[in-house]
């Protein structure tokens, strides 16, 4: 893998989330959504800096 050898390239690292909401209402799901939105934002920089 380039990445490891130093040769820089892309690093992919699928992620499957699955939340069951049901039953949740208005608020809990909108912070759910927020929980998600900055895990996505957070997590690439995460990954990258532990490789």
């Amino acid at each position: 893998m380039a990445a490891l050898s130093g040769g820089g390239g892309d690093t992919n690292v699928p992620i499957n989330i699955s939340i069951d909401a049901k039953g949740a209402d208005a608020a809990g799901l909108a912070r759910v959504q927020a929980q998600i939105s900055r895990l996505e934002a957070s997590l690439p920089a995460t990954v990258v800096s532990e490789v």
